[in-house]
Order: structure tokens, then C-alpha cells, then sequence
């Protein structure tokens, strides 16, 4: 059966994502010889702004559109930021360093099955 081009191109950016995800690991271990873990979390932070930045200047993505946003809900999305973004990538980048990117991979992709384990009894 022949694979449209839709298709193809799904298939692609799915190894292309499984490429980066498991090379992130290594590439932070190494980049963690010569950078702080919050100094690459920056780092990582940036860059990641900057692609976004490119995307929406280029029509890739939608610009965001003016809402009616109160101070606290600008707090509270500031202190979300600052958790799941500097917060996380920090603590991944100290694991990365103290346990090795082997260690720390197989951890972090356990993620989504330990959540799913202890949700099915919540649930």
C-alpha cells in the first residue's frame, strides 16, 4: 500500500522527535562540562524562546491574541514558568550530572507509565 506524502512527513518528524529526545540526554551531559545546570537551563530556555519567536514571525504558528488577563493570573502563569520551566529543566540537567544520561533517561521516560499506574486508582 503506498504512503501518501502526509503520511511520510508524519512518519519523519515521529523518528525526528525520538532522535532529539533520546540524544537530549547526552548532549546535556556533555554540554554540563562547561555550563552550571541552571546557567544551561537558561540557555535551553532561550533558545528554546527563540524558536518560537521564529515560528510565529514566519506564520508557523498563531500570534497570540490580546485576552482579558488579571495581575494574579499573570502571577500565578509566572510561578507555573518558573516551576515547570527553570524549576524542571534545572532538576533534569542536576540528575543528568549526578546520576549520567543513561540513568536519567530511563527515569524520565518511566514518567508517563508511573503516572498512568498510580492515576488508574484515582481515577
Amino acid at each position: 500500500m503506498p504512503v501518501s506524502g502526509s503520511e511520510r512527513t508524519g512518519f519523519l518528524a515521529a523518528a525526528l522527535a525520538a532522535i532529539l529526545f533520546g540524544a537530549s540526554y547526552p548532549i546535556t551531559a556533555i554540554a554540563l562540562r562547561s555550563f552550571q545546570p541552571v546557567a544551561l537551563a537558561a540557555i535551553q530556555g532561550t533558545l528554546a524562546l527563540a524558536v518560537v519567536v521564529a515560528l510565529v514571525a514566519s506564520g508557523q504558528l498563531s500570534s497570540p491574541r490580546r485576552w482579558a488577563v488579571t495581575r494574579r493570573q499573570i502571577g500565578q502563569l509566572a510561578a507555573l514558568g518558573l516551576l515547570g520551566g527553570v524549576g524542571f529543566i534545572s532538576t533534569m540537567n542536576i540528575a543528568v550530572s549526578l546520576a549520567g544520561p543513561t540513568i536519567t533517561s530511563f527515569v524520565a521516560t518511566l514518567y508517563s507509565v508511573l503516572a498512568t499506574l498510580f492515576a488508574v486508582p484515582l481515577l
